[in-house]
């Protein structure tokens, strides 16, 4: 009787810890990154419903998504790849990005957009720079500030502060 119960005992604690190492290396295989950043007019006030587009040629992915009434877009699981941001608003001038690195698992600070105002055919275009982009770890270290080179090398530095909570809170809710 007491065996039988040894063995029971020792069978679960099999199971379970198999379950929990096949549960474990599942979750550690992440293949998708995040993009995130701010959008805003001359004047500092946010643009909501401003259309957000991430583009790579090389893998083909594209997403769309709008900005909240915070300014702050956030495109998820997108695969690692160099991307093209492109920030279309009603009443601005359309606002393009290139030169974005995306790695799996990065939760990566495209930075703050100030957007121009003019007709939507208009465009100006921002190169990004490695060094210019804030990634945040899973740990939720970062860096405390972020540079957006805009037209004839005029830089500004924008010092970013955002909680995880904030974040979360812009992935939209299926």
């Amino acid at each position: 009787m007491k065996r039988h119960s040894v063995l029971r005992i020792f069978s679960r604690f099999a199971i379970l810890s198999l379950l929990a190492l096949i549960g474990s290396t599942a979750m550690g295989q992440v293949t998708s990154g995040t993009i995130f950043g701010t959008v805003k007019d001359p004047s500092g006030a946010y643009v909501s419903n401003a259309r957000v587009t991430v583009h790579s040629d090389t893998v083909g992915a594209e997403r769309t998504v709008t900005t909240n009434d915070r300014g702050d877009f956030v495109v998820p699981n997108m695969p690692p790849s160099t991307y093209t941001l492109t920030i279309d608003a009603q009443g601005f001038k359309k606002t393009t990005a290139k030169g974005i690195v995306l790695s799996a698992a990065d939760k990566l600070n495209a930075g703050e957009y100030t957007l121009q105002v003019g007709g939507t055919a208009e465009t100006v275009t921002v190169a990004a720079d490695a060094g210019q982009l804030q990634l945040q770890s899973e740990s939720g270290e970062r860096s405390s500030t972020a540079s957006a080179g805009v037209d004839a090398g005029t830089t500004s530095t924008v010092a970013i502060s955002r909680s995880r909570r904030r974040m979360l809170d812009l992935i939209p809710k299926s």
